[in-house]
Order: C-alpha cells, then structure tokens, then sequence
C-alpha cells in the first residue's frame, strides 16, 4: 500500500468518525462537536493529500488511436450520419465471423465510422460503427481483428 493510499484509508476512517462525533457527541469516547468539526477538516485535508499522492495508473504499453476525422472534430464518440445512409437488419444479418472490412462494406454499401484501432501482440483490432440517420439511434458495431469480422453487435435496426 502506498503512502497515498495509506492516507486516504485513514483519512476516510477518521472522517466517519468525526461525522458520528458531530451527530452524536453524547455517546460516550466521542469527540465533543467542535473537536468533531476540526477532526473533519483535518481528514479532508489528509483526503485531499493522500489522493494527490496516489500514483498515476501504471503504463500497460497497451496503445489506442482515435481516428484523425474524429480527433478533428473533439468528440470519438458521437457520429453524424448521413441522411442517405442507413444500415438495415437485413444487411446485419448478412455480416458472418471471418469476412473482411471490405466485404462487409459492399454488404451494407458505406464505410463505417472508426471508433478505435490498437495494436496488441502484432494482432490489430479496429471497431467500426455505422450510425443510422434520426434520433432513433440505431446502429450497428464490427469488430475486426487482422481485417477479419469477429464480433458484430446492432441496436434499433429495422
């Protein structure tokens, strides 16, 4: 356990402790409200430290990659689809384990949106996501991995 660490711990126990102190000081050991009070102040502050002294999570040398249209724009996550573009659960149903990027683009007759891209252990896996006009949110998710479909998973499609 790291010294962080440790002092978050304390620091949330004494924090209760002085919170029951404040509520109920006539239960005996407790402190009285104003010692409570100060007791409360210090363990936030100890919180406060304790979390800056955390370490930043460890590096996994796991790398992801936004894609460029997307990083342009600031947002990953959210497509704009065009209106003329809709992917249908016909075409879904079409999509089988092992076909490639480009098969499955002929099936539903436009690129995908990548949402992401990583390179583990020299395999690469990139996640597409066709997006259907409207507010309704129907979409449909390809996982390829080495360019071959591997997982699929829709909602909303009609």
């Amino acid at each position: 356990m790291t010294i962080g660490a440790a002092m978050v711990t304390a620091s949330f126990i004494v924090f209760l402790w002085s919170v029951v102190g404040l509520i109920r000081p006539a239960w005996g050991r407790l402190p009285s409200r104003t010692a409570a009070f100060g007791i409360w102040l210090l363990s936030v502050a100890l919180l406060v430290a304790g979390a800056a002294m955390l370490p930043d999570a460890p590096d996994t040398g796991l790398r992801s990659t936004q894609p460029a249209e997307s990083a342009a724009t600031g947002n990953q996550w959210q497509s704009a689809p065009r209106a003329d573009r809709t992917v249908t659960a016909a075409e879904y149903a079409r999509l089988a384990t092992g076909m490639t990027y480009r098969q499955a683009v002929e099936i539903i007759g436009f690129e995908g949106e990548e949402l992401s891209r990583s390179e583990i252990a020299g395999i690469t896996t990139v996640l597409y996501q066709w997006m259907n006009p409207g507010f309704s949110g129907a979409n449909m998710n390809a996982m390829f991995q080495d360019g071959r479909l591997v997982q699929k998973a829709q909602f909303g499609l009609d």
